[in-house]
């Protein structure tokens, strides 16, 4: 649907795709559709796409990307509110959750696994392009061995809350987390672990909000560490349990 408006108490009762292109595309759609089940899978792009508009809804069932494509995307400066309950989302391939100048709400709050089980996969979570919406991923959300940055945040101010692991295993190169060009907003972590003989660890750089770790941290091998460069101005806390063992540069 493209440049529409969902009528008042518009309710889809089933909602299945296997293929195609996209399993659901909104663009510049508003209104606030009601979905009581439904599944999305096999799409060659993102599965679900919204693009711009206002339009809101939870959607309840699975969706799964096994292409080289996102999981789900929101981008063009989208303001309203998306939630994924109680369905699982999963992806083995492409590049995860994609959120461009995405500046609405969207809560994850069911199980999210991005396995990144197919070779190259690089499924994480990216937040971009002047972004400034509230993110929330609950304590079932994993991003297992991307071939890029597990979590990702540059030239926004978002607010994220993310409860849930980011895990890089041999031979998983690049960052767990990579915050730059962070203008503001708050972004708060639960539990990470690198234990690659590649990953890179943490970096802000250029990050002027405020960055939390509240849970337990575990750097280990490789040049995993925590740097901060670029004229951070931010604030941030490491108030769980965060240990760096033998990396081959520099600790923090």
């Amino acid at each position: 649907l493209t440049n529409g408006a969902f009528a008042t108490d518009a309710t889809f009762d089933n909602v299945t795709s296997t293929s195609g292109t996209n399993g659901i595309a909104l663009t510049g759609v508003t209104g606030s559709p009601t979905f009581t089940a439904g599944a999305l899978s096999g799409a060659s792009a993102a599965t679900l796409l919204v693009s711009g508009g206002t339009v809101s809804f939870t959607w309840p069932g699975n969706i799964t990307q096994a292409s080289n494509a996102a999981l789900v995307s929101v981008a063009g400066g989208h303001t309203g509110s998306l939630t994924f309950q109680p369905g699982t989302l999963s992806a083995s391939n492409g590049t995860g959750l994609q959120f461009d100048n995405a500046d609405g709400t969207y809560a994850f709050s069911g199980t999210t696994t991005l396995s990144n089980s197919v070779s190259g996969a690089n499924a994480g979570i990216d937040i971009l392009n002047g972004s400034s919406g509230t993110f929330s991923f609950s304590n079932f959300t994993s991003v297992n061995n991307p071939s890029g940055t597990a979590f990702n945040l540059n030239g926004s101010d978002a607010n994220v809350t993310y409860l849930g692991n980011l895990t890089k295993s041999t031979p998983s190169a690049g960052l767990l987390v990579d915050v730059t060009n962070q203008s503001g907003g708050t972004v708060t972590f639960g539990t990470m672990s690198s234990n690659s003989s590649s990953g890179t660890g943490i970096q802000l750089n250029n990050a002027d909000g405020t960055v939390n770790f509240n849970g337990t941290t575990s750097l280990n091998n490789g040049v995993a560490g925590i740097n901060i460069l670029n004229g951070s101005a931010g604030t941030f806390n490491f108030g769980g349990s965060v240990a760096i063992f033998n990396p081959s540069g520099t600790a923090f």
